[in-house]
């Protein structure tokens, strides 16, 4: 048992944003020898989950990981019901459309659908984002309790990623409060430059939240005073998903929404 513990917290580097990886990488990063690594690469790129480039000998994700990632995908009932009503939000918005989760304590973008204003922002389905600097990260912070708060930013830190990331705990702390308000979260610029985004909840049976919906745009092409436009647009939408996952009601601002992903 030991020994799979190890060779999955190998395998478990490949879904960081390092798009390759070497031995000696991975074997700093995992605190294990050079030797062990090898041998659990060697299987693993001789069972399809990991290939090696034979120029460089760097390892990437191989196409089982893929095929094993997308059966996740096609089992989710979030899935099928999100699809639709993305489509619908991409159309109605005319900007990009993105679903977020929370998986092993982390924000995950989970899949998202391109708009017509299609821009390179180096996020892509599967890669974690911050929680501080993201508005789906900062609608799940929004919902936790002051405990749950601490303890997610003290494991995860409140790294400067632009000049305009608000690492200030204080402030950051009144704009979680405006969030819960309101029942939604509007960033610009905080994790990516030139990238603007308005999340929302998205909640289940119990009242609490299975996913942040959200909308991304170019921050140069969307200006402030279109927002309150684009916010109706997005909870509509973000009750419409609610309500199909089993949500009895949608009232994210009243505070009728609970939180147990930290």
């Amino acid at each position: 048992m030991k020994s799979l513990e190890t060779a999955l917290r190998v395998l478990s580097a490949f879904a960081s944003d390092q798009d390759s990886w070497g031995v000696g990488e991975l074997a700093a990063r995992c605190e294990l020898t050079k030797g062990q690594v090898s041998k659990i690469l060697a299987t693993f790129r001789d069972s399809g989950f990991v290939s090696q480039d034979p120029a460089t000998r760097r390892y990437s994700v191989g196409f089982l990981a893929f095929s094993l990632g997308s059966r996740f995908l096609a089992g989710s009932e979030l899935v099928r019901a999100s699809l639709p009503i993305m489509r619908g939000l991409v159309d109605s918005s005319g900007q990009s459309v993105r679903l977020s989760i929370v998986a092993q304590g982390k924000v995950v973008y989970f899949m998202g659908i391109e708009g017509p204003m299609l821009m390179q922002t180096g996020w892509r389905a599967g890669m974690f984002m911050p929680w501080h600097a993201t508005s789906a990260g900062r609608v799940l912070l929004a919902y936790q309790t002051r405990e749950q708060q601490n303890a997610i930013l003290e494991r995860e830190g409140l790294a400067k990623i632009t000049p305009f990331t608000v690492v200030d705990l204080p402030m950051l702390r009144d704009i979680l409060g405006q969030v819960a308000r309101q029942g939604y979260s509007v960033v610009r610029n905080e994790s990516t430059l030139g990238l603007g985004a308005i999340g929302a909840p998205v909640v289940g049976k119990s009242q609490n939240i299975i996913g942040v919906l959200s909308l991304a745009f170019p921050d140069d092409k969307v200006l402030p005073s279109e927002e309150p436009r684009l916010v109706r647009l997005l909870l509509d939408a973000a009750g419409e998903l609610s309500l199909r996952s089993g949500a009895p009601v949608y009232m994210p601002a009243a505070g009728k929404v609970s939180s147990d992903s930290a």
